[in-house]
């Protein structure tokens, strides 16, 4: 926990200390976030994750063995516990980006795959991940994110994947059609340029 001594505040110096000081910015920017105080969230999550990024330092298998006092061991639940706040924050800070008036969606996407590297199965991870490709107007990608989703969804599967995939499949199918004109026409042009030439 946080404390404050003589006027300033001091960080948590134990490994427990810290993934509960994470834990509480990102129960902070989950309140923020329902808010709509998105960019005071954003800071909030990316304060919980410097927590967690100094500890997963320590977490090194080598820093580990140089360690000489209990209070920086990072047991396994611990390192799940981690886990769990990184997925959260990650995941937290995709929706935050994705409300902006101008979403950056290569940072979107780039969170989104902090997420699935962690979690092979996170539902929203994925889902976020397509709205940016689809965004982009990468739809390809958007379609294998989307049917990630679908593939990863337990019981009834969100109606706004099913949408998605429907206009991505749409999407790609405007596309290919484009093409089949574009080379049918020029093709036309060749043949009929060559036959004048005879």
């Amino acid at each position: 926990m946080t404390e404050i001594v003589e006027g300033r505040t001091t960080l948590p110096s134990s490994v427990a200390g810290k993934i509960m000081q994470a834990d509480l910015y990102k129960t902070e920017g989950n309140t923020l976030y329902k808010q709509k105080e998105y960019r005071k969230a954003i800071g909030k999550y990316h304060r919980a994750l410097l927590f967690i990024k100094s500890l997963q330092q320590k977490a090194n298998p080598l820093t580990q063995m140089l360690q000489i006092s209990d209070q920086f061991v990072i047991s396994d639940e611990m390192k799940e516990k981690m886990k769990i706040i990184e997925i959260g924050c990650y995941n937290n800070l995709s929706v935050c980006l994705l409300q902006g008036t101008q979403p950056n969606y290569d940072r979107i996407i780039e969170y989104s795959k902090f997420v699935t590297e962690l979690d092979k199965k996170n539902v929203k991870a994925f889902y976020r991940q397509g709205l940016a490709y689809y965004y982009k107007h990468n739809f390809m990608a958007s379609l294998e994110s989307f049917n990630q989703a679908k593939q990863h969804s337990q019981g009834i599967i969100d109606p706004s994947i099913k949408k998605y995939i429907a206009k991505c499949e749409s999407e790609l199918a405007s596309q290919e059609e484009k093409t089949k004109k574009m080379y049918k026409n020029m093709f036309g042009k060749m043949s009929n340029g060559s036959a004048c030439s005879s």
